[in-house]
């Protein structure tokens, strides 16, 4: 029979056929049946129709079907029926004709037969048969169909259909339909798919069950959707992968949800905020740190300090914080009256205030602030830039020291010490050792600040000499 005469043929008498004589049917009769008489054909007997005979149907004719004789098409997988409907054939589905697909004819469908279902058709797949879409085929969802996903279908994907999903999918989900997937499938999300979802959901989740990856993976812009809550949940390793432009763009209020401090696995403390990267920590704002609180900012390792930008270090310096950076494990920014190094070598820099330093025992860069400070080197070759203000200095090794305002200095052994010409009553008694003081211009002498330098730029001392 040719696609002619099967033009002819009546709804009443189709139904007379059987699933055999119906199979009978080439490819072109079929295709000239009227979708009115497609829809006469027995249940039964349309699933002896060959799939590669019926994979010449058209849409209309796939449309016609009743939803009673599409939840009897074969599902055999590759050779299924529905296995062999085609991107052109099943943009014909309906609504009503998908709702009576079981979880194995949904698994049979082909990607190409997927990615033409309209948004409403999608959407009335029932949510435990969607759950049974394969990654492959639900990956080859555009991101206006997954915007369709009801968030009774959201709730049931799989581990497996979440690996398979990507930034361009990503884009299509809502706040409502991220809220119903699972925290431990919301954990199999790719780092490129978590980067594209939308700020507003970003800011809407719990942050508990996302990975370091997903993480390390927030654009700017969902950077500056993050709550100070969500921030609170982050550890030091969740922070390692932080981008710098996604931590510059935390806002200040949001910043302060960091931990001060967590328990470490050797029961010390450390802080959350040194999980930051070198580039993260580097474009700390300096709004951003005056946001801090004071628990906060003195969690910072000594070892992350070296990373912060010369702004951050000078707001830090203008609100009276001492900075010490060195090798050890101990708080790096200090707003106590007395700061002591770390048993390694450190650079200690004095905020705006006054301030008592203690160096280590290693050779410790030591810089004091422009008030009256005391600062003791401890062992080891140390250079001290005491500053200015009325200074007390105290050497124990061979350090070298850098005199600017009024200061007593009580040397160490073969110290070299610097007096600059406003350096007018400075008490300086060299100790053991041979010494070293070089005037830099000329300078007053006397604690009358009547007698003039006559000496030459540079002599030594080994005795106890008013300047």
């Amino acid at each position: 029979m040719t696609a002619d005469q099967a033009v002819a043929i009546t709804s009443a008498q189709i139904k007379g056929l059987n699933g055999a004589s119906i199979g009978a049917f080439t490819s072109d009769a079929l295709l000239g049946l009227k979708p009115a008489t497609l829809a006469a054909i027995s249940s039964t007997a349309i699933g002896s129709i060959p799939a590669t005979t019926f994979s010449a149907f058209t849409s209309a004719q796939i449309a016609a079907l009743t939803p009673t004789q599409f939840g009897e098409l074969s599902h055999t997988a590759k050779i299924g029926q529905l296995a062999q409907m085609g991107y052109d054939q099943a943009v014909g589905i309906t609504s009503a004709q998908i709702k009576k697909l079981d979880a194995n004819d949904i698994a049979a469908l082909s990607s190409d037969a997927i990615v033409s279902l309209s948004t409403s058709t999608l959407a009335a797949v029932e949510p435990s048969t969607f759950s049974q879409l394969t990654p492959t085929a639900f990956s080859a969802l555009s991101s206006k169909q997954v915007a369709a996903l009801t968030p009774a279908q959201c709730k049931q994907l799989t581990n497996n259909q979440m690996i398979q999903f990507g930034a361009d999918q990503a884009t299509g989900l809502t706040t409502a339909q991220f809220a119903k997937i699972q925290p431990e499938i919301v954990a199999a999300m790719s780092g490129d798919a978590f980067s594209a979802l939308k700020p507003a959901i970003i800011q809407s989740v719990d942050f508990t069950n996302f990975t370091n990856t997903q993480v390390s993976y927030l654009s700017a812009q969902q950077g500056a959707a993050l709550t100070s809550k969500q921030l609170n949940l982050l550890d030091a390793s969740d922070l390692a992968g932080l981008d710098a432009d996604t931590l510059a763009a935390i806002k200040p209020e949001s910043l302060k949800g960091l931990k001060g401090s967590l328990v470490g696995s050797s029961n010390a403390e450390t802080a959350a905020i040194n999980g930051l990267s070198a580039d993260a920590l580097s474009a700390i704002t300096t709004t951003q740190l005056a946001a801090l609180s004071t628990a906060q900012l003195e969690s910072l390792q000594a070892t992350k300090i070296q990373y912060l930008s010369d702004n951050a270090l000078a707001w830090l310096s203008s609100k009276g914080y001492t900075t010490v950076t060195n090798a050890g494990q101990t708080s790096g920014i200090r707003t106590s009256a007395t700061v002591n190094s770390a048993d390694t070598a450190s650079v200690i820099t004095a905020g705006k205030k006054a301030v008592s330093i203690n160096g280590s025992s290693h050779a410790d860069s030591i810089i004091g602030s422009a008030y009256a400070d005391t600062i003791t080197g401890g062992g080891g070759s140390d250079s001290i830039d005491a500053g200015a203000g009325n200074d007390t200095i105290v050497f124990a090794g061979s350090d070298t020291a850098f005199i600017i305002g009024d200061s007593n200095i009580i040397g160490g052994n073969s110290d070299v010490i610097w007096a600059f010409s406003s350096a007018l009553n400075s008490t300086i008694d060299g100790g053991d050792g041979k010494d070293t003081l070089k005037i830099t211009t000329d300078a007053t002498l006397g604690a009358d600040n009547k007698s003039q330098l006559l000496l030459q730029p540079m002599f030594h001392l080994q005795r106890k000499r008013k300047i």
